[in-house]
This record gives structure tokens, C-alpha cells and sequence, in this order.
């Protein structure tokens, strides 16, 4: 009996521990989380009406790791349209036919509340002869015809299973292409649905072809603590004539970006890209722990689907530091086409709020979501 007692004791004494300690780490979780929470509504109150044309779709509280991302290929579900018949044979020779399908690969039908099928048809074909004839005479950044991917499927409901409960994206993806999701877009365009139409469970359901790009919003925090904005360049597209401010890098996702071991999209790649392609920031300069991921978003203008990203550069182990002004003077394969104009502003909760209600009508909707994103993530 003298030697049980201790022993009982010993046990119940571990496992009490561990059991205090795993309800503690729950209680520290859910506070955050309200924490968050609380935040996030706040900005939602003050910047909504700000930013009209983009609908909030899934909700990362407080943020999503890369490690917790997770992007399949739904290859049976992919959407291609063709060039329109009856181009001039003469107008054909300044495009690179392999660069399009050659008949429409469609595999689900493209219907939408409110609409006839033959509005909807129409439109397509009305919208296909109109982006083709962008595409022939090199306008609104119509340069080639790349491959992108759609969102056939998006939430961020489900959680890693260790104590933390971390939030984790689950994004199931289909091949389409860059004249496709022009086409969509302008009809849509065209109709003119109502924003509301475009909620989760719809575009999850049977609206998801219409989600024909899938694109991340980068804010890159430099380590000398200054967030870069940039003013897109009139020869990018879906500029309409203007040079409006957007965040650090906005990169859709692609084929580009595919990893060569798990042979599937990764978010974390474009991500590396849209850095290296656009900023000259190379990656060996940060590693993937650097990078965050927030909210989800369908925007209404453009019709294709985001994803809020941050990327804070660190001090290496010598202190030396990548400013702004490095940052100015790296060579960048599409600066020159994408980027009219780099400019800073202080990582700061006041500094964020000041330019968001200061220079709110120079910036697309995605810009000002994006921002608020970022400023709800700040406590």
C-alpha cells in the first residue's frame, strides 16, 4: 500500500497536468480567436462600403500558414473556349494559334440564376468575338493566351489536428485559360448579375464556372518595417485607362507554379513568383515561414477569385537588411510592364487606416480589401 499510493499520485498528477494544460491551450485559442474576430468586424464595419465590387467568401481567423494549404487538381472539371469562327485569315497570322484551344471543352453546363441559357450563350459568343479582336489588336495587356487556374471548390472550415486547431485552406482547382476567363468575365460583364448572386455556396456549387482565375493579393512588409504599394502600369490588364494603386504583387495562379514533387498548383510558389517576377525578390532571401495567408474573396468587376497573402522580409543573421530602396533598384522581369510606380507607407495600424481613407478612390476594390485584411491581422 505504501508503494501504490505514491504511484497513483505520481499518475494522477501527470495527467491532471496534461489535461490542465490541453484546456488552457484551448482557452488561449478561442480568446485569440474572439480577439480576432472582434477586430476583423470592426474594419468590416468602417471599409465595406469602400470596396463594392468584391464579396468576402471565406474567412481565415486570424491567418493560414503555408504549410496548412492544401490545392488538388480536378482535371475532369477543366473549361476551355475557342477563338470565334470567321476571323480573317489575315488577323490569324498575329496570334499563336497553339497558344488556344481549338473547339470549347466544356463538360457542365454554364447556367446562372435569373438568365435564359440562350442570354447566357449569347453573351459568351457576343463577349468571344470581342476579347478575340483585344487579343488580335494587343490591347488591355492581351499579349499571349497563358494558362490559369479556376476554383472549382474553396473553403477554410477545416482545422489541423494537433492542439492549436490551426485554420487550413482547402482549394480544389480546374485548368482553363486565359482567353477563357476573359470570355466568362465579359459576359458576365454583359449581364450584369447581381453582386449577391455571388455568395460561397453558390460559387461553390453551381456558379463555380464562373471563377475562372484564382489570383493572390501580396503585401510585402520590407525588414526596414514599410509596406510596398505599387500604381499598376495602363499597359497591364484591366487597367481601363488608369493607373490605379494595387498592393506590393498581384499574381494569378498557374501552371508555373506547379510543385515538381507533388505535381499539383501550390499557393506558395506563386507567391515566390509574383516576388521574384515582379519585385526582383529572390527566395532565398526569406523563407516560406515569412509568408501568411488571410481572407478569400470573389471579385464582382472582373469576376475571378482571391486570396489576401503578406510576406514580411527578415534581417539575415548579420543584420543585413533588404530596404525600400533596395527593393527600387532590383532587376525585375515584368516591372517595366506591370508596374507604373513604387511607393511605401509605414507598417502601422494609423499609417494603413490614413491611406485607405485618403487615397481609397485611386485603388480597386481588392487593393482596399486587402489592406483592411492585413489591418484586422494587427493587434
Amino acid at each position: 500500500m505504501e508503494i501504490i499510493l505514491p504511484i497513483v499520485t505520481f499518475f494522477a498528477g501527470y495527467f491532471l497536468e496534461k489535461i490542465l494544460d490541453r484546456v488552457s491551450k484551448k482557452i488561449f485559442i478561442a480568446y485569440w480567436t474572439w480577439i480576432h474576430a472582434r477586430h476583423r468586424k470592426r474594419y468590416k464595419e468602417k471599409y465595406d462600403k469602400l470596396h463594392p465590387d468584391v464579396v468576402s467568401t471565406e474567412v481565415a481567423c486570424p491567418l493560414i500558414l503555408p504549410k496548412n494549404v492544401r490545392v488538388v487538381l480536378n482535371d475532369a472539371n477543366s473549361i476551355f473556349l475557342a477563338l470565334p469562327e470567321g476571323i480573317e485569315e489575315n488577323d490569324l497570322r498575329g496570334l499563336n494559334l497553339e497558344e488556344f484551344c481549338q473547339q470549347d471543352y466544356l463538360v457542365r453546363d454554364l447556367v446562372l440564376p435569373g438568365f435564359s441559357r440562350e442570354e447566357v450563350e449569347n453573351a459568351i459568343e457576343d463577349a468571344r468575338r470581342e476579347i478575340a479582336g483585344r487579343f488580335i489588336r494587343r490591347e488591355d495587356g492581351l499579349y499571349f493566351n497563358g494558362d490559369k487556374y479556376g476554383v472549382y471548390y474553396l473553403d477554410t472550415r477545416s482545422r489541423t489536428s494537433d492542439a492549436r486547431e490551426d485554420p487550413c485552406l482547402h482549394l480544389e482547382v480546374y485548368r482553363t485559360d486565359h482567353f477563357t476567363h476573359r470570355v466568362i468575365g465579359r459576359a458576365l460583364e454583359m449581364l450584369s448579375p447581381p453582386a449577391a448572386l455571388f455568395g460561397s455556396d453558390n460559387l461553390n456549387g453551381g456558379l463555380n464556372w464562373v471563377r475562372t482565375s484564382f489570383g493572390i493579393s501580396v503585401i510585402v512588409i520590407t525588414a526596414d518595417d514599410k509596406i510596398i504599394m505599387t500604381r499598376r502600369s495602363q499597359r497591364a490588364g484591366f487597367a481601363d485607362g488608369r493607373d490605379w494603386i494595387y498592393v506590393s504583387v498581384t499574381e494569378a495562379l498557374s501552371q508555373a507554379d506547379v510543385d515538381p514533387d507533388e505535381f499539383h498548383p501550390d499557393l506558395t510558389l506563386c507567391v515566390r513568383r509574383g516576388l521574384k517576377e515582379e519585385l526582383g525578390i529572390d527566395q532565398k532571401i526569406y523563407a516560406d515561414t515569412c509568408i501568411k495567408f488571410y481572407d478569400c474573396f470573389f471579385e464582382t468587376h472582373f469576376f475571378q477569385d482571391g486570396i489576401v497573402a503578406s510576406v514580411t522580409l527578415p534581417r539575415d543573421a548579420e543584420g543585413t537588411i533588404l530596404t525600400f530602396g533596395d527593393i527600387e533598384t532590383l532587376p525585375a522581369r515584368d516591372r517595366a510592364l506591370e508596374i507604373a510606380e513604387m511607393f511605401w507607407i509605414k507598417n502601422s495600424k494609423s499609417e494603413i487606416r490614413k491611406f485607405i481613407e485618403e487615397n481609397h478612390e485611386e485603388m480597386r476594390s481588392q487593393t482596399i480589401f486587402a489592406l483592411q485584411t492585413y489591418l484586422a491581422s494587427l493587434l
